[in-house]
């Protein structure tokens, strides 16, 4: 692999070698089209009918695809039929995602996939699905859409796509680099996927059965180890160290200003950041609303919309108080540990029940403060619940470290992709 410093050509689609042709996509192809326009009739059984959601994966999860009758099958695929070697493309909703179909089962495709035939011997396969997934790709898109937020491509737009031509060896060599960079996503996928799967099971065992117990007795929320308490989240909190954001006028828009003490938000909690947001209000407000104040330690809960994400107020935040969507939650540390604390309210079991106290239609809301004050949690000895939550943030940890190494890569063939696929880079 060498870089290259001259020998090049300005092009439609940028300077690329002397020795690349650009051709456009319908050229090299014996037909371009798109799924049935029309929801078909779904059934129990029958052949396979793929969506956009079907092709985002590596592998097509046949257990849950949609499915259609033989007879409907056979009216589709007189006009769009799918065969082992072709290409998906979606055009509709999530755009852009390519996949080389490299099975023999028969099924057809809805409007939002693009069928793209390649004519044999014009362009390696996948060097075109690498080109479908490019930046190159996307920005020719964004020039011939209608639209500044493209969320849907018509098939006009993909046949006049303008392809950058290596030699078929160079193709074929571009290809390769690039697919092992796609290999290498997807083991790292894989292991974030079995790291989660990891804590889910930790934290069933760790939050039920505790460390080294063998006496165990039944409570209000389940099996637990016989030396454990439970209490009311209300008795683990310092006094008036449970409160729901201020309602009412008491947060009006005409109080806020550019500078001044912070108004938190419920995406400072989705997002676990204290960082975001731009809302202030003045000293008077602040003074007036300080039993919603925070302080560093506390927890911040969303309960209005996406309910149950939390977050732990760190060091060095901008003072501030919550806003009606959040509640507040400082606890009393001679009893419960912060880390068991917040790993307890992220396990999925204890989520489905703060789910199941809402109320509302699409916007979900907390129940009452009666009912959030008396939500039951287990009590372990603190020592017990230090090691737990020592244990299940270690994990995390690992997790944190593979979705870094992740985005690294994903940057890392992005940007080799920019240079492969414009030939700044040449490969032998």
């Amino acid at each position: 692999m060498k870089e290259t410093k001259d020998g090049y050509k300005k092009t439609e689609i940028g300077v690329l070698p002397e020795d690349w042709a650009v051709l456009k996509l319908k050229s090299l192809c014996t037909k371009i089209t798109d799924g049935t326009h029309k929801t078909p009739q779904y059934t129990e059984i029958g052949i396979p009918f793929l969506r956009v959601t079907d092709i985002q994966k590596k592998e097509i999860d046949w257990k849950n695809v949609k499915y259609i009758s033989k007879e409907e099958h056979i009216q589709l695929v007189k006009r769009c039929k799918p065969e082992m070697g072709d290409i998906l493309y979606s055009k509709n909703g999530t755009i852009g995602i390519p996949k080389i179909i490299d099975w023999q089962k028969e099924f057809s495709i809805f409007v939002s996939l693009c069928l793209i035939k390649v004519t044999e011997g014009s362009i390696n396969k996948k060097f075109l699905e690498q080109f479908l997934k490019s930046d190159n790709c996307l920005r020719q898109i964004k020039l011939r859409a209608k639209q500044g937020t493209v969320t849907n491509l018509h098939l006009e737009e993909i046949r006049e796509l303008e392809i950058p031509l290596p030699t078929v060896k160079e193709q074929h060599r571009i290809a390769e680099i690039l697919s092992a960079t796609d290999v290498h996503l997807e083991k790292l996928d894989t292991i974030i996927a079995d790291t989660q799967l990891l804590k889910k099971a930790l934290m069933q065992q760790l939050l039920t059965r505790g460390i080294g117990h063998t006496e165990f007795k039944d409570t209000e929320i389940g099996e637990i180890p016989k030396a454990w308490e439970v209490n009311t989240l209300e008795n683990i909190c310092v006094k008036k160290g449970l409160v729901r954001g201020p309602f009412g006028g008491a947060l009006k828009k005409a109080y806020f200003q550019e500078k001044g003490y912070k108004v938190y938000e419920q995406k400072n909690a989705i997002n676990k950041s204290a960082l975001i947001g731009n809302y202030f209000i003045d000293e008077v407000k602040f003074k007036e609303l300080e039993r919603f104040s925070l302080k560093e330690g506390d927890f911040i809960v969303s309960c209005s919309g996406t309910i149950g994400k939390i977050f732990r107020i760190p060091q060095g935040f901008e003072k501030g108080v919550i806003n009606q969507a959040l509640l507040k939650i400082t606890l009393d540390k001679q009893k419960f540990n912060d880390g068991f604390f917040y790993q307890y309210f992220e396990w999925e079991a204890f989520q489905n029940k703060i789910t199941e106290n809402t109320q509302g239609g699409a916007m979900k809301n907390l129940v009452g403060m009666d009912i959030i004050k008396k939500t039951l949690l287990p009590i372990p000895s603190l020592s017990e619940q230090h090691r737990i939550a020592e244990i299940l943030f270690s994990i995390d940890d690992r997790i944190k470290l593979y979705e870094k190494e992740k985005t690294d890569f994903t940057k890392l063939k992005k940007g080799l992709m920019e240079q492969l696929l414009t030939g700044k880079i040449r490969v032998n």
